[in-house]
This record gives C-alpha cells, structure tokens and sequence, in this order.
C-alpha cells in the first residue's frame, strides 16, 4: 500500500511536515514517522540543546522550531494536530499515553521478525534466528505458540548481552548446513529449526509442525531425516520425526493411530468395529479403516497431509462418496483428535451409536 513516510522531524522543517501531512490527507494515504527516539531528540526539541541540536545545526537545519516543546508537541502542531485532536485519538486508543508528555502508537511496536533482526545485530558475534523465530523469517504462518519474545541461536556456552527479552539458545552443535540467509537474517534453517523444537513440543504438536513444514514445502523431507539421524543425540522428540518422516514412516504412523484408536472407538461403543475391511454395503469403496456393520459406521483415520499425494486424496474422496451411498455415517479423525482429544471423539461416536435408527 502506498503512502507518506517523513523520516522525522528533526530532519525536516515544520512547513515541509505540513504540507505532507495535507497531502496524505488530501488523498487519504497512511503517514508514518519516527518520533521522540531518543533522549538526543528530547532534548533537542525539549531544551533546544544536545550532540543532536549540535549535528543539525552544524549542516545547515534552521533550529528555530527548537527549544519550544516535546518532539510530540512539535510534530503536532507541524502537522496541524490540536490538543483537543490528540485526546481523540488517544480516547480512540489510536494512540496510547503510558506517561505526561509521551504519546505512542499501539502499531509502533516492532514485530518479532524486526526484534530478532535488530538482536542479531547487536550480539556482537555469529547469532542467528532460531526455534519459532526461525520458523516466522522463514515464512510459517503457523507455529507451535507464536510467541512473541524473538529467539536467537549462538555457538559456545556463554550468553551474549542483549534485551533481556531476548531468548539466547546456546548449543555445541552448530553446523554450516543448518545455516541459512532470509531476507538478509541470518537463520537457521527449517529442518534445524524443527528439530530444536522437538525436545519441548508434545507429540501432537510436533506432528503437526513436522506436517506443516513438509506439506508446504518449507522443508525438505531427506535433509530432516539426515540432520535428524546427526542431532538426535541427546534430543527428546527427534525420535519422533524420524518416525514419521522417514521412508517407512507412513505405514509406522498408521500402525501406530490404529493401535491407539480402536480400543478408542470400542469403548466409546463401537463393539463391533473391524479394522481394515471393506464395508459390505460399500463394495465400490474398498478397505476402509475401521467399519461397524451393527451400527452402520465408518471412521477413517487421516494421517499426515505430506504422506499423501494428490490421486491418494481424490481416491479419498471417491470412497467418500461410495460410504455415503451405502447409507454408512462416516467420522474421520486425525493423529491430534486420537491422541490429544480422545474425550471428544468419544462424544462425537456416542452421538452416532445413540442416534434412533
């Protein structure tokens, strides 16, 4: 989107701001700015004095505007705003007053991706994005928490001095292949980024990281499962990714849903329920998971998106469509429904087997 973007005022005379700030107005664009810094600009502005006051001065700035108010102030009545507009917005919670004289707006504050860069260039060393902040620089748009503190990767055992909202991750193993370069952000690479994560995620949440980055194409599926196979010393949870990511790990995670799943569906009161049958009002349908023929019912169970290709997706669907016209109700559950909300498939069989026939 297009818009107006002084670069502040001290670099600009106080006409030059308003007749920006008309402009943006008269054609309805955003204006941004930077604004009150530093102490060097309060006190430019505030006392009409300072290094800053000095610097501009010496090239050339006309500092007459100076010494007469807050950078707030000064902006305010530069670009036409009155006291009485700048409660509005403040009462509008456009802008926020965390104190007398200062003025902030709630979208000013950087996004994790600006932090994390801004701490890798402080850190005086090699550092570089990692965990959840790696998986953003890389583009994920989901990650497991989302948080908001940036994480950062250095090598050794010593912590490097930044913000402490800064989460520094010290590690012995921090090979080049793991390394890589976003948008100018150091980072490390996806697969790195998953395995870092794996010791303190749940299964659940891992699988579906790991079905994320593969199914997106984010990460590629043999460099996981060979820096898996180097780093899984010492590593909660790498076991898992090479599970399912390897080259039998789609008929393993199978395996392993069922064994989960069918005691599941019987005690939620499927007594009946058969794995791996075709359905005998279905023939055109083929084996599915799991069927009950005394209540009528079908469940698949859906592995990973990344170990299905696209004919095995649109064969799911025309099974689909055969249950129905066997007059079959059909469930499907995930990894995360099994393992992580068992409670709920229950309620959802219960619903099914307790309907009126």
């Amino acid at each position: 989107r297009v818009g107006v973007s002084p670069h502040a005022p001290y670099t600009m005379t106080p006409e030059m701001l308003n007749a920006l700030a008309m402009f943006a107005d008269e054609h309805l664009l955003p204006m941004s700015i930077h604004l009150a810094e530093s102490n060097d600009e309060w006190d430019m502005f505030v006392h009409g004095a300072g290094p800053l006051y000095e610097t501009m001065s010496s090239l050339g700035r006309v500092m007459d505007d100076c010494g007469k108010g807050t950078p707030v102030q000064h902006l305010a009545k530069a670009a036409g705003f009155s006291a009485e507009e700048l409660r509005r917005l403040v009462d509008r919670r456009e802008l926020r007053r965390p104190r007398r004289g200062l003025l902030v707006s709630p979208s000013s504050t950087r996004s994790v991706h600006a932090q994390v860069a801004i701490a890798i260039r402080l850190a005086k060393r090699p550092a570089f994005a990692a965990r959840h902040s790696a998986l953003l620089v890389h583009g994920l748009r989901w990650a497991p928490g989302n948080p908001r503190r940036p994480e950062v990767l250095v090598a050794g055992s010593s912590r490097p001095e930044l913000a402490e909202h800064v989460i520094v991750h010290r590690t012995r193993q921090l090979d080049e292949l793991d390394l890589t370069t976003v948008q100018g952000i150091p980072t490390t690479t996806v697969e790195r980024a998953v395995i870092d994560l794996a010791s303190g995620s749940t299964t659940g949440t891992l699988l579906r990281l790991i079905d994320e980055v593969l199914y997106s194409g984010l990460a590629d599926r043999d460099t996981l499962v060979l820096r898996s196979e180097a780093l899984q010393r010492g590593r909660r949870g790498v076991r898992t990714i090479l599970r399912v990511a390897s080259a039998r790990g789609s008929q393993r995670f199978r395996s392993d849903l069922e064994r989960v799943a069918l005691p599941l569906l019987r005690g939620a009161g499927l007594h009946d329920v058969v794995p791996n049958v075709v359905p005998r009002h279905a023939r055109s349908a083929g084996e599915m998971d799991a069927v009950s023929e005394h209540h009528r019912v079908i469940v698949e169970l859906d592995g990973l998106r990344f170990h299905a290709d696209g004919r095995a997706r649109q064969r799911d669907n025309v099974k689909g469509n055969a249950v129905v016209l066997g007059r079959y109700t059909l469930l499907r559950f995930t990894y995360a429904d099994i393992h992580d909300r068992p409670r709920d498939v229950e309620a959802q069989v219960h619903a099914v087997v307790g309907r009126p026939g």
